[in-house]
């Protein structure tokens, strides 16, 4: 399972490290620091709400719009 996660576009140990932050914190994992098992830190969002919401109607917003009934 581990391979799966690793990153095959990493070229340094920077890059590496960063994708497994990522990917524990995605995944809900924790990683070890300093002798001590922690949380690892949940990552950004990828997609917001803001992003598909639309903004002068917001009750409108979703990407299931085309099944609503049209007035």
């Amino acid at each position: 399972m581990l391979e799966a996660l690793a990153d095959p576009r990493a070229l340094t140990e920077e890059q590496e490290h960063a994708h497994a932050l990522y990917a524990a914190g995605r995944y809900g994992g924790m990683i070890f620091i300093s002798g001590n098992w922690e949380m690892a830190p949940h990552p950004e969002a990828e997609i917001k709400m803001s992003d598909i919401a639309s903004q002068g109607r917001p009750e409108r917003a979703g990407w299931l719009t085309f099944l609503r009934r049209k007035r």
